[in-house]
């Protein structure tokens, strides 16, 4: 495998609207769009979408197995095939503590920051990828094959996205919603961020895996005589804000298009079109 473009869910609640859409994928049906999306332009990059299916139903789990148009270059995954994610206590918890002296959200966003880390750390040691991206499922067209991100990752064999601070270029914030790595800085992943990440885990006093990340990717740019402040390690990735334009996975997905979402005349020719090949209930 040359490129692996990682997804990953874990979640235990139902995020769709049965009058809203007609399938009741596990996903939301917009971030399963962003990365259909992006599969579907990016056909020479495997994209693994990772979720638990012990934590959906079985009915759920068929939605994404028979998913019509899912791009060939798409695979869905069980995070509990990661050995670790299947192994550590955390992972067992519920998603959401009812400890008043936690916040309710702590549980997840520890799973989450260190589950990203394990299936980029699987896909190099059991998949034999030769490079691996992960991006959040909010992360609007990540440019996966863009000439900078090519550049970073054959210059320097890693990069991370950034988040301007306040409009200050020159001070970032370093983020772990869209990074990736080539197999030559793999060793990195196991042998700094998941350990690191498992002993503040076990400290006991963060509520997510952020820290943990960033010190580590400060302590690899250091080690490869770059600022992570201002060094082109760093690529700008862009969250929720915009959305990307209607598609016809939108339409399998049973999400109902909206003139606010895309022009009218390209909203009348993909209605006619889904309704030709998928039956007037995909909109329904």
């Amino acid at each position: 495998m040359q490129c692996a473009l990682n997804y990953v869910w874990i979640s235990d609640r139902n995020y769709y609207d049965p009058s809203q859409f007609a399938s009741r994928s596990p996903i939301p049906a917009e971030y399963l769009n962003n990365a259909l999306c992006i599969a579907g332009q990016n056909p020479d990059v495997t994209t693994l979408i990772w979720y638990d299916p012990s934590l959906v139903t079985k009915a759920e789990t068929q939605v994404l197995k028979d998913l019509p148009l899912k791009p060939a270059n798409v695979k869905f995954m069980d995070l509990r095939d990661v050995s670790a994610y299947r192994n550590l206590p955390l992972f067992a918890l519920p998603n959401e503590t009812p400890n008043p002296t936690q916040n309710p959200h702590a549980v997840i966003w520890k799973k989450v920051d260190l589950a990203r880390m394990l299936v980029l750390d699987h896909v190099f040691r059991r998949m034999k990828a030769k490079e691996a991206i992960y991006s959040d499922f909010d992360i609007i067209q990540p440019e996966v094959r863009a000439p900078e991100l090519k550049t970073l990752l054959n210059k320097f064999g890693v990069f991370f996205s950034k988040f301007d601070r306040d409009g200050q270029v020159d001070r970032p914030f370093v983020e772990n919603g869209f990074m990736g790595f080539k197999h030559t800085r793999a060793p990195a992943i196991r042998r700094m961020f998941i350990r690191k990440t498992l002993e503040e885990y076990a400290d006991g006093s963060v509520m997510n895996g952020w820290l943990a990340f960033r010190s580590c990717a400060v302590e690899l740019s250091n080690a490869i005589q770059q600022d992570v402040n201002t060094t082109s390690v760093l690529i700008r990735s862009f969250w929720g804000g915009e959305k990307p334009h209607f598609s016809p996975y939108q339409l399998v997905l049973g999400q109902k298009p909206t003139p606010q979402n895309m022009g009218a005349a390209r909203l009348r020719q993909i209605i006619t079109e889904g309704r030709q090949r998928y039956g007037a209930q995909a909109l329904v």
